[in-house]
């Protein structure tokens, strides 16, 4: 009754794991969830209020059939019902929580190239920049706007071309590849006095 998400415990008494190495028997919790019904008579009873978990508890005593184990009896002859599912994992495997949010697809925007105070150009060594986007009123405009953005060059290749890279407070469009966020692309510049 104590187990919580988040705690580990070692399982002892396993017809399966008991076979396992020590450390191949503890384990972390990742989720659980509760099944409990009082064993009072009103509890039994057929009104079925709103926000009620008659119907949980329903299901649940469906997929577990008439388990002893689950039931709790009382004396005057009612019955409780109490059920704790828990997913765990082993502890020797990292863990890693699940994916549930996908990224946002991202489309063509403006930005504004930024760098250091009294600079002209402000790059890497490989020539990418720093931008300001529009939307970003948070940040003060300084070479820390942003991550390194790749600049498309219009003739280059694998050792030839042209380098020509956006001047600080030019605007440039940024595109993503693949649409993804992270991997953002300053593909021209526009005019902007």
């Amino acid at each position: 009754r104590a187990i919580d998400a988040g705690r580990r415990f070692t399982l002892v008494d396993h017809p399966e794991h008991d076979r396992d190495p020590a450390d191949q028997r503890e384990f972390a919790t990742i989720e659980v969830a509760w099944w409990i019904e009082n064993n009072l008579p009103v509890s039994a009873s057929d009104s079925n209020f709103p926000h009620s978990l008659a119907s949980s508890l329903a299901q649940a005593r469906a997929r577990y059939g008439d388990m002893r184990e689950l039931q709790v009896p009382h004396p005057d002859g009612s019955v409780g019902f109490y059920l704790v599912e828990v997913e765990a994992q082993r502890t020797s495997v990292p863990y890693r929580s699940p994916f549930e949010h996908p990224k946002p697809k991202m489309h063509l925007e403006t930005a504004i190239v930024v760098g250091p105070q009294g600079e002209e150009v402000y790059t890497d060594e490989l020539n990418r920049i720093r931008v300001q986007f529009v939307w970003d009123r948070l940040n003060p405009g300084n070479e820390n706007a942003s991550c390194w953005v790749r600049v498309v060059q219009s003739d280059t290749g694998g050792g030839y071309g042209g380098v020509h890279v956006p001047r600080i407070g030019e605007e440039v469009l940024i595109d993503y590849v693949g649409g993804d966020c992270d991997r953002p692309l300053a593909v021209g510049r526009v005019y902007n006095g």
